[in-house]
């Protein structure tokens, strides 16, 4: 469960289709970063709440993180990266987002 954390910032930083999605709504701002084998995905409304973790090999099921005093750290810096690369550009949603054609 760690190994989200560890590697979300990075992922972030590499970019690509599909790896950060940014979506505004009625309870702030939800990020979802999908890394390779993992999806991490958490709120700012306009503090971080609820980080869910989902892993592939159990794709059904997500994991709700909670105030953990031993990774605490870990979380704080990888959700910070995280957010400071979505402000990076814009909070635009997927960057890499094909534009939708309009229907005539």
């Amino acid at each position: 469960m760690r190994q989200p954390f560890v590697d979300a910032a990075a992922v972030v930083e590499r970019g690509g289709p599909g790896v950060l999605r940014v979506v505004p709504g009625d309870g702030g701002v939800a990020l979802r970063v999908h890394g390779p084998s993992w999806s991490l995905v958490f709120r700012v409304s306009p503090v971080v709440n609820v980080i869910v973790v989902f892993l592939d090999a159990t794709s059904r099921y997500g994991w709700r993180v909670e105030d953990d005093t031993e990774s605490r750290d870990l979380i704080q810096e990888a959700v910070t990266r995280v957010v400071a690369e979505a402000a990076r550009y814009g909070w635009g949603g997927d960057k890499y987002a094909r534009p939708v054609a309009p229907v005539a």
